[in-house]
């Protein structure tokens, strides 16, 4: 389906696509990320997945990818993510980055380590460790090898999550 006729069954529905290239604020509680920079040298986007014609067909970075970002008073950031495309670690710095807020309270969301290599997936979690966050809660596309680096590494601050289960960060 092209990307013409995936936005006309939106609007079919009534529905509209927004484009959001920079960072938004949403009813004065939550802010869109807009493109997330990339910072590390290590995370980089899903090479497989191409776009372009055949002449020009590139590996696709995804810079549309957006992340979910709420500042909690007393705690700091809570970031959540799609399947982070752009790398984890990019994904919450660059959240430091547009709100202006170093601590990190939680980073729910995948993190797209499915199948990443050893090094990658440890570069990861030493640079996930060094931001502290209060709690991480990796989830479809972290994969297990990922998540069991993770418990390892940073103990009950990780939390595993299951279909239906309700986060409340206060």
């Amino acid at each position: 389906m092209s990307k013409a006729n995936f936005s006309d069954d939106f609007k079919r529905e009534g529905l509209e696509i927004v484009t959001v290239e920079h960072p938004l604020i949403i009813k004065e509680q939550a802010m869109i990320s807009g493109e997330i920079k990339r910072h590390t040298d290590y995370e980089s986007g899903p090479t497989p997945l191409r776009v372009g014609p055949e002449d020009r067909n590139l590996a696709d970075e995804m810079p549309g990818e957006q992340a979910l970002i709420y500042k909690l008073d007393g705690k700091g950031l809570v970031v959540l993510t799609a399947c982070c495309h752009a790398g984890i670690v990019n994904t919450v710095r660059h959240a430091q980055e547009v709100t202006g807020v170093e601590d990190v309270h939680a980073i729910l969301g995948g993190f797209h380590l499915t199948g990443a290599s050893d090094e990658r997936v440890e570069k990861t979690v030493d640079d996930l460790a060094a931001l502290d966050p209060d709690f991480i809660v990796p989830m479809h596309c972290t994969g297990l090898a990922a998540i069991d680096v993770l418990k390892t590494r940073l103990g009950d601050r990780i939390l595993c999550n299951s279909v239906g289960t309700q986060y409340q960060f206060e």
